[in-house]
């Protein structure tokens, strides 16, 4: 009877400690969860393409090109934010009417290509 209990308590006992480290990492996931101004500094360093805003205009988009600086236009875009992820997408249309979509997923402050 003395075993039986004892398994039970090492049962129960682990079952708190594998809780506590999902709760942990569930945490740390929402905590480091990108938002949208993070997604822009990713576009800069990854495709070249400048945020920037303006009281008038609104957002901004410009893309560094081996021709020289390129001015975008934002078409549509959105989001989701899942809590411990997040997806952006975005389509811009450049002065000759090509479009580029834009989509990445972020999680731990971290993008990656979607």
């Amino acid at each position: 009877m003395v075993i039986q209990h004892r398994k039970t308590r090492t049962r129960s006992r682990r079952l708190q400690i594998g809780v506590a480290v999902m709760a942990l990492v569930v945490g740390i996931l929402a905590l480091t969860n990108p938002n949208e101004k993070d997604f822009e500094a990713w576009l800069e360093s990854e495709y070249g393409i400048h945020v920037s805003y303006d009281v008038i205009d609104g957002r901004r988009f410009t893309e560094q090109t081996s021709d020289g600086e390129k001015k975008l236009q934002f078409v549509n875009g959105h989001s989701r934010k899942l809590g411990i992820l997040s997806t952006y997408q975005y389509l811009l249309k450049d002065e000759d009417g090509k479009e580029l979509q834009v989509r990445g997923t972020g999680i731990l402050n971290r993008f990656v290509n979607k």
